[in-house]
């Protein structure tokens, strides 16, 4: 895996909602050769185990299970100004970039292009 993702995202967002359908199509391009990258979903104000169950089965990617505390403790370290919010990180857990989305948005399936020359720097 060349590149990781924090997704911050709740199922009753419909911005939200929207965006996973973009960035699993945009993720299964990604990884369709060889495993580009890798997504790990935390869970951002799912309510109950069902809604997290539903949500997910959305998602090609991984995810912090329902009602775990490191998707709290996440939430608290990375701040997420609102849902949904994509963050690329370091192995270690650092910011390299906290406007993937935009990214997403604005370059599409280049926008790994970029997020691959913040681990050489």
């Amino acid at each position: 895996v060349k590149v990781i993702c924090n997704l911050f995202a709740s199922s009753w967002c419909e911005i939200c909602r929207q965006f996973t359908l973009i960035l699993a199509n945009l993720y299964n391009q990604w990884n369709s050769q060889n495993k580009e990258i890798e997504i790990i979903w935390i869970n951002s104000g799912e309510r109950s185990q069902k809604e997290w169950e539903d949500y997910y089965s959305e998602m090609p990617w991984l995810a912090i299970p329902y009602n775990d505390i490191r998707a709290t403790n996440l939430n608290k370290k990375f701040r997420p100004i609102g849902v949904p919010s994509l963050f690329v990180v370091s192995k270690e857990e650092k910011i390299l970039l906290s406007t993937a989305r935009k990214d997403t948005y604005l370059k599409g399936v280049k926008a790994i292009d970029d997020w691959r020359k913040l681990y050489i720097l």
